[in-house]
């Protein structure tokens, strides 16, 4: 796009006249110029205007784009920034890099790109910094690669009046960065539309020496920020796993990760990680949805602690390699939270020869009707563990385990707590299922029943306080499975009940998404809702561009810029008032060819004064 210039006349000639002092040392040098090598400069470049670049170039300071200003790198551009160095998009500017590198020049971090925002405007407001990165791009070698926000350069802190800039990156990396992207707390009128889809973040061992990664992406207070079929991987070989980054960190905020699986790799994974997602509540709205998305070998797949509403459906959990009773591992942790939806994940050690890790963990969800639902669980040492205060002080409500399978664990449900065993809110639903002859009323779940059972209590091993578990008798092909035969008989009462029609998996246990274990195909995923928020945020850049074909230069920045340019001394008044018809929309083509024709403007400057 043109750059706008929104200044008075006067401000105009006052420009054109001192133009060419070399006495004006101390005003920011506006230009679209850059140098392919490092030369001395003080300073940093401000780009105005729309500026494209191509090929190796070396940044020698700060980029700024300023308000109204697009700076593209295309295809095959590689931009250099030393270290310590930034690129700042700020409101109202456009960063649009397409095939194209950002990475540093040297050895050191450059600082990366600060995106500014302004946090009472909508996120797809034109005011809102821009960013693009799309088409195999890549960020690279930054102290941090993206902050949503303006970076106080005294405290190193985000000043909270620019957050809201937009970020979008598509079909790009973000590798071997401390941080790849941090969001600041936003309240603009609606969600964040910022998204991440098709996109690898990644630390290998040709990172920088000396760099700590603590997580790839940090979200502080701010909802909306989506991620689709994104991978995040810890390659280096050289970094032990308490030392691994953790993916994805929010701290209360509402965010979603989605992927497909569809008989496939999948889409979304996070792999090699502390923990693949980590996130703290704060406010009782703060939740998150994870779908179709896959965990491998991460100490800790998701941690979530207070949060209500969380949603992790349609994922599978593989657990870190070494795991053992001496380390916490899990695939999902859900700390005090409540209102969940846990379904049709799949729990797995696709190890056949050793049984280890753990797989979900449900801690203090209080006295609401929580349900873990239709999971299954492969090969590990303890599947489900609910832990401490899941019941209400009546046993009429609280968490129900229902319909998950389990296949060779050690331990299929345990029930434990640590707060003594006097507290009537300790355990889980007194009812797990009912007596009902509705074959959904059913607990359902499939036990790995051994051979010989040895009386460790490895199918229900309750330490709180008594349930009764519900199970059909009449279940063709299943019955061995559903009656648990090893547990602990003090604290569980077992009921058989007759239901109508046969219990089957499918009629008692039906999915919620059309699919299941851990890979469905279900629809309302909300996909294709992101990419409509995608599609209208790659607009932003479209409705400026339309809207500056109208105003900028009238509407004829050609047609000017030959007038201002072929003009003659004569024409002052004519040229003066061409150009006054179209301030305070001056592009910088044409002022630059005012510059050029100091023999003619000089005039108009008399004239005003």
């Amino acid at each position: 796009m043109k750059n706008i210039y929104l200044i008075s006349i006067n401000f105009l000639i006052l420009f054109l006249i001192c133009a060419t002092n070399t006495s004006y040392p101390q005003a920011p040098v506006f230009t679209d110029r850059f140098t392919i090598t490092p030369l001395e400069q003080t300073g940093p470049q401000y780009i105005i205007g729309d500026v494209s670049w191509n090929g190796e170039i070396h940044a020698c300071d700060d980029i700024h784009i300023e308000a109204n200003a697009t700076l593209k790198l295309n295809p095959g551009c590689i931009l250099h920034m030393l270290e310590g160095k930034k690129i700042v998009v700020k409101r109202e500017a456009d960063l649009l890099v397409n095939n194209a590198i950002i990475t540093n020049d040297g050895e050191g971090l450059w600082t990366g790109i600060e995106v500014w925002g302004d946090n009472l405007l909508p996120s797809n407001s034109l005011l809102q910094g821009y960013l693009s990165i799309s088409n195999n791009s890549e960020i690279s070698n930054a102290e941090c690669a993206i902050k949503a926000t303006r970076i106080n350069e005294q405290t190193g802190e985000g000043q909270p009046e620019y957050s809201g800039g937009l970020v979008i990156v598509s079909g790009s990396s973000l590798i071997n960065n401390q941080k790849a992207a941090w969001f600041f707390p936003y309240s603009g009128d609606d969600d964040c539309l910022s998204t991440f889809i098709n996109c690898l973040v990644e630390v290998n061992d040709n990172i920088i020496a000396g760099t700590t990664v603590e997580e790839f992406i940090e979200l502080n207070a701010i909802d909306g920020v989506s991620f689709v079929d994104i991978n995040m991987k810890d390659e280096r070989t050289n970094i032990s796993m308490p030392n691994k980054p953790t993916g994805i960190y929010a701290i209360s905020s509402i965010f979603g990760v989605y992927g497909q699986n569809n008989a496939g790799p999948y889409t979304t994974s996070f792999s090699n990680l502390r923990y693949g997602i980590r996130v703290l509540g704060i406010q009782p709205t703060d939740h998150f949805t994870v779908r179709e998305a896959a965990f491998y070998n991460n100490l800790r797949g998701i941690y979530t602690s207070a949060t209500t509403g969380p949603q992790i459906n349609l994922c599978y959990f593989q657990p870190w390699e070494n795991a053992s009773i001496w380390v916490e591992n899990y695939g999902l942790y859900l700390d005090e939270c409540t209102g969940y939806q846990v379904e049709e994940n799949l729990f797995e050690n696709n190890n056949p020869t050793t049984v280890y890790g753990n797989g979900l963990v449900i801690n203090n969800s209080g006295t609401d009707a929580n349900q873990i639902y239709r999971n299954t669980f492969k090969g590990l040492d303890y599947g489900i563990i609910a832990q401490n205060k899941n019941r209400h002080s009546s046993g009429l409500t609280g968490l129900c385990i229902k319909c998950n399978d389990f296949d060779n664990c050690n331990n299929d449900i345990v029930i434990t707590t640590d707060m003594g065993d006097e507290n009537p809110e300790l355990g889980i639903a007194a009812s797990q299922g009912a007596s009902s002859s509705n074959p959904e009323d059913m607990a359902g779940n499939l036990f790995f029943i051994e051979e010989r059972p040895d009386g460790d209590f490895d199918d229900i091993n309750n330490e709180a306080n008594h349930i009764t578990y519900y199970y059909p008798l009449n279940a063709p092909g299943f019955i061995e499975r559903l009656r648990p035969v090893d547990y602990t008989e003090n604290t569980v009462n077992v009921e058989e009940v007759t239901v109508y029609p046969d219990w089957t998996f499918e009629n008692g246990c039906p999915s919620n998404f059309g699919g299941g274990g851990g890979g469905g195909t279900g629809g309302g995923d909300g996909r294709e809702e992101l990419l409509v928020k995608i599609a209208e945020a790659d607009q932003k850049t479209d409705s400026i561009q339309t809207i500056l074909n109208v105003l900028v230069d009238a509407g004829n920045t050609e047609g000017l810029h030959e007038d201002v340019y072929y003009s003659t001394p004569p024409e002052t008044m004519e040229v003066y008032t061409e150009m006054m018809n179209a301030s305070p929309y001056l592009s910088d083509t044409v002022v630059s060819a005012a510059i050029q024709k100091e023999d003619v403007l000089i005039e108009t400057g008399r004239l005003e004064t």
